[in-house]
């Protein structure tokens, strides 16, 4: 008996163990947004945390990002190039010792040249950490030896949209609109993929509605286009992704899961998809911004004839005349 109560235990305390949460800093907002005048100066701010258990430095850094691919990563240039927004970005110190448990509030002050072309410009701050013993510093900055010997730890970084101000105007425009059905085309759902382009100067976010209409004219859906707000950088092109279902299809092959998938999923006829972004420049083509497609329940409807010829025939079975047999 004691030997079973000491192995629950250890099973417990292991399980505690493996559901610790998992110690991680912090950066807030991830995501600053700011615009100004040519010449203007404005401060904002960030809270760095150190949910660790052990005392961290620290140090800032400040890159330049631009789009990388189409669906919103960003690509940091290296940090010799400090021109535009990294060289207008100051904080006061270039480190902070943060203790176990604090949230410390960095002021950022962004200074704009006052013959600054309109336009967006684009930077990211990050803070490096490493694990250092606090009691050695007392508050103190450690030198480029004591990094050395310290752990090299996680980064962080908020991503900051700056804007300046002038005769700049956010557009983009429409290059693509696909559907991406199932190949058999029998059931939803139905994922659609809007390409947009950004020639100008400043960041966008698109956004819009796909309005999806059966065969006889009726709204059927209205599916939202970035609801996320993704943000379509200068000189770029982005995939915005969207999916029409009824309810997430579950995995799995075979005929009978087809059939439970399109009865999960039901709709049946030809439909058009319509897409209707806000702010965008027409295209030359407006046939581009429509998709026609048809859904055909093949299992289904075999299911329902199998299913119909099967109830006809016990139908039939069962009323067929018996004959009795004669009694002398």
């Amino acid at each position: 008996m004691k030997r079973s109560i000491g192995f629950i235990c250890s099973f417990l305390a292991l399980f505690v163990l493996w559901s610790h949460p998992v110690h991680a800093i912090g950066l807030q907002p991830a995501i600053i947004e700011l615009s100004a005048d040519p010449g203007q100066t404005i401060h904002t701010n960030v809270e760095l945390t150190n949910d660790e258990s052990v005392t961290k430095i620290f140090y800032s850094s400040i890159q330049k990002f631009i789009a990388k691919g189409q669906d919103g990563r960003q690509e940091f240039l290296p940090l010799k190039d400090q021109e535009g927004l990294p060289g207008w970005i100051s904080i006061p110190q270039t480190s902070y010792i943060i203790t176990p448990g604090e949230t410390r509030k960095i002021p950022i002050e962004i200074k704009v040249l006052s013959n600054a072309e309109p336009g967006g410009y684009y930077a990211a701050l990050f803070f490096s950490s490493y694990t250092l013993d606090a009691d050695d510093y007392a508050g103190q900055t450690p030198d480029a030896d004591d990094l050395n010997q310290g752990t090299v730890g996680l980064r962080v970084g908020s991503l900051i949209f700056f804007t300046v101000d002038g005769a700049v105007r956010p557009t983009y425009t429409i290059r693509a609109f696909a559907l991406d059905q199932d190949p058999t085309g029998e059931f939803l759902p139905a994922v659609f993929h809007i390409y947009t382009q950004n020639d100008g100067k400043v960041h966008v976010i698109p956004r819009g509605q796909i309005v999806i209409t059966d065969m006889l004219g009726r709204r059927v859906a209205t599916l939202p286009v970035n609801g996320e707000g993704g943000r379509l950088m200068p000189h770029s092109i982005r995939e915005f992704d969207v999916t029409w279902w009824i309810t997430p299809p579950l995995p799995g092959s075979g005929f009978f899961h087809h059939v439970i998938e399109e009865l999960r999923n039901f709709a049946f006829g030809t439909y058009k998809a319509q897409l209707q972004m806000d702010g965008a420049t027409p295209p030359a083509n407006p046939d581009i911004l429509t998709e026609k497609f048809a859904i055909r329940r093949t299992h289904y409807f075999i299911f329902v004839v199998v299913g119909v010829l099967v109830l006809w025939a016990l139908v039939h079975f069962l009323r067929r005349p018996r004959k009795h047999p004669i009694v002398t």
